[in-house]
Formats: structure tokens, C-alpha cells, sequence
């Protein structure tokens, strides 16, 4: 199974989550909740819009449960995920949520200080927000 190595050490990357009652959980361990300002320590992150499509569009397919999506700021130092190494999926020290991408109508923005982009989810999408926030793919 390769392994995903990123040319640079990431600044950015993204996190799924599972919608319940329009707040974000964690979809895998203890169903921890976004914190309203958004920052986490020592959780996993995908680092390019295109691996964190390709899992939310297997999650969208099989119908497990409502998604969501955030970017956010990562800082290091980073550890190798065991469990995703086709998505490249790195544990940070610290990840800051700086926005929510979800489906229409599955957040409530009063519960986060972060914006909530509803609308329809796309890669493109999520390569403006990427290239918006000015992150280099090897570059």
C-alpha cells in the first residue's frame, strides 16, 4: 500500500465529520464535538483537497451518515497515520478549523465562530479554498 509523502510540510488541511442534531462530530473515535472555536490538538488531518474528496465522496456513495467538511490551519510537529496512508493523512500538534463546507442546511452557524459554507460540495470547491488560502502542492 504507498504511502502519500507531501513534498513540503503542510500549513493547511482538512478534517470529515459526521452530522448530528447540525453540530460536527468526530465519525471514528468517541464522537468528540468541534470545539465552537474550532481548534483541536493532536488529531488527523488530510492535507490535499483532492484525498479528502476522494473519502468524502466513498463516505456520500455507501450512505454511512450526513458530512461535513473543515479546512483549517495544522502546525507541527506531524506523525505518519497508520490507519490512512492513501490519503496521506497526518496527525498534527495543533488543527484550527477556519471553515465549515457542508450540504445545505446540515449546520447551525451559531454554534461555531467560523464561517459554514452550505451548498453543494465539489472538488473544485474545495481546490479554491485551498488555492484561496495560498497552499503550495509542491511548489
Amino acid at each position: 500500500m504507498p504511502v502519500i509523502r507531501l513534498p513540503i510540510e503542510p500549513t493547511h488541511g482538512w478534517r470529515w465529520y459526521r452530522v448530528e442534531n447540525n453540530r460536527l462530530y468526530s465519525p471514528i473515535v468517541g464522537r468528540i464535538p468541534l470545539p465552537r472555536n474550532g481548534v483541536l490538538d493532536q488529531v488527523y488531518f488530510i492535507p490535499r483537497a483532492e484525498h479528502i474528496w476522494s473519502t468524502a465522496m466513498m463516505i456520500a456513495h455507501q450512505k454511512w451518515y450526513s458530512f461535513a467538511l473543515t479546512f483549517g490551519t495544522v502546525q507541527g510537529p506531524f506523525e505518519d497515520d497508520p490507519t490512512m496512508p492513501r490519503t496521506g493523512s497526518l496527525k498534527s500538534t495543533r488543527y484550527q478549523a477556519l471553515a465549515i463546507l457542508a450540504s445545505a442546511g446540515s449546520i447551525d452557524p451559531q454554534h461555531y465562530d467560523m464561517p459554514v459554507v452550505d451548498g453543494l460540495l465539489s472538488e473544485d470547491l474545495l481546490l479554491a479554498v485551498e488555492r484561496e488560502h495560498e497552499f503550495v502542492h509542491g511548489s
